[in-house]
Parts: C-alpha cells; sequence; structure tokens
C-alpha cells in the first residue's frame, strides 16, 4: 500500500547531535553542549542497564508535549494496528511503549472490559497517556495501570491475553530477544501486534548519505517474525530543515548504538543533496506483524 500525508509529522533518526548542532548553529553561531543528563531512576528492579536507554527516555520526555501534533504518522499507524487485532475477548492487555496514549485509547474502545497496563520508558510520555485516559474514561480508571517500564531491562511478573506495541520496537537494542520475552509473556492463546518501520523506511536518506559516503545513524530491524502486512507512505516535508525539526519534536532522533554523528558541514552537505535529488520527500515503510 502506498500513501500520501502532509509533511506537519516526525521522522525517526538519522543523526541526533548533529541535527541539533546544524540547527543552532544557525541561530546561535556557535555549537551548543549536547550532552544527555539521566532522567529519575525507575522503581522497577532492573537486570541490566542499556547505554542508549538514558537518551531515549530524555528524547521522549522532551518531546512528549509537542508530540501529538506532529505525530500524524503515529497516530494513523495506530489506527491500522486496531484495526488488524482479531475479534477476540482479552481480559489482559499489555501495551509497550504507549507513547502519549493513541493506541491506548483505541483498545480501551475496543475491549472497554478488559484490564490494561499502559507502560512506556518515559515517564512524562507516560503521564501525558494517563491524563488523556482518565478524562475520557472516568469509568475505567480502575482498569488502568500505569507503570514506567523497559522491556529489555524489566521483568515481566504477569501473563497477559493480548501484548501490543506501535512504532516502539525499533528502539530495542536486541529486537529478536526482546519479542521473544514478550511472547513469553502471553496466557494460554494469547496473541502479540506490533507495528514498526521496515527496511526500506526512508530509503531517500540512505541512499543520500550512501552516495556521499557518510554512514547512517537508523535503527532498522531485521528478520522481524509473524509480519502481516507493510505499507509505504510518502511524505513531502519541503525542506531538509523540515524533516530534522519535526524529527527533533516527536523525540525520535537516538541513533544506533556506536553510531558517530555527522558533523555539521556533513550534515548540511546531505541536507542539500537531500534536497536536490529527493526534494525532501521521505518514504516510511511500516511493517505490521503478529505473533503468538
Amino acid at each position: 500500500m502506498h500513501l500520501l500525508i502532509s509533511p506537519s509529522i516526525s521522522l525517526f533518526t538519522p543523526d541526533e547531535q548533529s541535527c541539533y548542532t546544524l540547527l543552532k548553529v544557525s541561530r546561535m553561531g556557535k555549537v551548543p553542549n549536547c550532552s544527555l543528563q539521566p532522567e529519575n531512576k525507575k522503581k522497577i528492579r532492573k537486570t541490566t542497564q542499556l547505554n542508549d536507554e538514558t537518551g531515549i527516555k530524555r528524547r521522549f520526555g522532551k518531546s512528549a508535549q509537542t508530540y501529538d501534533k506532529y505525530a500524524e504518522i503515529q497516530n494513523s499507524v495506530a489506527q491500522s494496528l486496531n484495526n488488524l487485532i482479531a475479534d477476540i475477548s482479552p481480559n489482559s492487555i499489555l501495551e509497550i511503549g504507549c507513547g502519549t496514549g493513541l493506541l491506548s485509547i483505541e483498545i480501551v474502545k475496543k475491549f472497554p472490559s478488559a484490564n490494561f497496563t499502559f507502560t512506556d520508558l518515559s515517564a512524562n510520555m507516560l503521564e501525558i497517556a494517563k491524563k488523556k485516559l482518565k478524562v475520557q474514561f472516568p469509568e475505567k480508571e480502575s482498569q488502568f495501570h500505569f507503570e514506567v517500564f523497559n522491556p529489555e531491562t524489566d521483568k515481566l511478573e504477569e501473563k497477559y491475553d493480548l501484548i501490543l506495541s506501535s512504532m516502539a520496537i525499533h528502539w530495542f537494542r536486541d529486537v529478536k530477544k526482546s519479542i521473544q520475552s514478550l511472547q513469553a509473556a502471553l496466557n494460554e492463546n494469547g496473541e502479540f501486534y506490533y507495528s514498526t518501520i521496515g527496511p526500506d523506511c526512508f530509503s531517500e536518506w540512505t541512499s543520500t548519505l550512501t552516495t556521499l559516503n557518510y554512514p547512517s545513524g537508523l535503527r532498522i530491524p531485521d528478520n522481524l517474525p509473524g509480519i502481516v502486512k507493510s505499507e509505504t507512505i510518502k511524505v513531502p516535508y519541503g525542506s531538509a530543515q523540515n524533516f530534522l525539526k519535526n524529527l527533533k519534536l516527536t523525540g525520535a532522533h537516538s541513533p544506533k548504538p556506536g553510531y558517530t554523528p555527522l558533523s555539521p558541514k556533513q550534515l548540511k552537505t546531505a541536507m542539500a543533496k537531500l534536497e536536490e535529488d529527493y526534494q525532501a520527500s521521505l518514504s516510511w515503510e511500516i511493517i505490521y506483524g503478529k505473533c503468538q
């Protein structure tokens, strides 16, 4: 499926610190300090700590207030994922990476009698989802549980009839292992549905970097299980600067571990090349899957 969508949305992760550097250099005339500060410690016991977890939490936390305004793609994907869910009657539902509640609201409407556990890495995102759900479904507050949670480092103590994750699993450091751990948390006959970006996502940006012999920081999961469909959504951003700005405003700009961001000069060259070759129009490839 191929769709065309307006440019008032976000993008994932090409060159995170360089994006900020280049945009701020043009306004300030200097390179800012891009060091990351950790958020408050989580209450759930951890087994390990991911190197880039703090950065992901921080960036999504900072963008929590602007996320919904610029998350048109994420909202569309959440609707599509919700439509894929079979005609089942789950008693317990877990959502991984609920963000500000785009999918959460839809699944509460779909399964009004279920008990829900909504989780996210960012406490700020989770708080917005919590407020939205309590306002929209005040009579169901006793059915909601909210938890700051990382499925790669935190242990699930319960099992669920349905587990969902929309546009989140590509942030996992080990996608295959994380999906397996979620499958292990399913009750008998339970189901896990997910959406994520595919290998051809942002192919224009990848091609631009390859042409210039620059590295890419995109986090693209591979060998995904249970794929049921894919779609391509074309986004005309208008300019490379809009591309980077929208990326920043949804917090979706953490590169893969070990990636060295482009220098301001390199990024400026890549932005110009993206506009010259592709008019700053980029393609999202979205993958949908179902596992048991």
